[in-house]
Formats: structure tokens, sequence, C-alpha cells
């Protein structure tokens, strides 16, 4: 089985072009049985993504003039542990 990682600084409920698309990839991975892994700054809403069998969030900060971006802090002990646990296939 394929463990795929994506490392972003958007996804959803984040509506924008790169969201949707990794939205759309990350279904048609799963529907063919890959194990997929999030790593993005925390949501405002504590939301996760249901079909990530694996989710890391980051602390983040806003860009000024952009209230809906955030920028994920790197987090490289947490990173280190769950991919010592999970190590992934190939991160995106």
């Amino acid at each position: 089985m394929e463990r795929i990682a994506f490392v972003s600084e958007t996804w959803h409920p984040e509506i924008n072009g790169v969201a949707h698309t990794l939205s759309h990839l990350c279904g048609q991975l799963a529907a063919r049985g890959c194990e997929l892994q999030l790593i993005r700054p925390a949501t405002r809403d504590g939301s996760h993504e249901p079909r990530a069998q694996q989710e890391l969030q980051v602390s983040g900060f806003r860009l000024p003039g952009y209230d809906s971006v955030q920028i994920g802090v790197p987090a490289p002990r947490r990173l280190m542990r769950l991919w010592r646990r999970y190590r992934p296939t190939v991160v995106y």
C-alpha cells in the first residue's frame, strides 16, 4: 500500500484552487486504496480531513492583508515522530 504525505499551507475548508485540486486528488488516491497523511496549519474550526489516516496540524500565522491564508510554522520533532511511526512512500 502506498502511503502518500501531503504538506500544504491550504486545504479544505479553505476555498481556493489549490485546496480544490488537492481535495480531488486525495479523493482519487483514497478510492485507489492509498493511505493519506496530511501536514497543514491548524484549522480555525478544529476540523480534520476525514480521508487522511494521519493528520498533523501545526501552528501557523496569518499573512497581513490575507486573513484567509495561514503559513505553517515548522514542527520538525512532531513531524519526525509521525514519520518514524508512519513512514510515507512519497511526500508532496
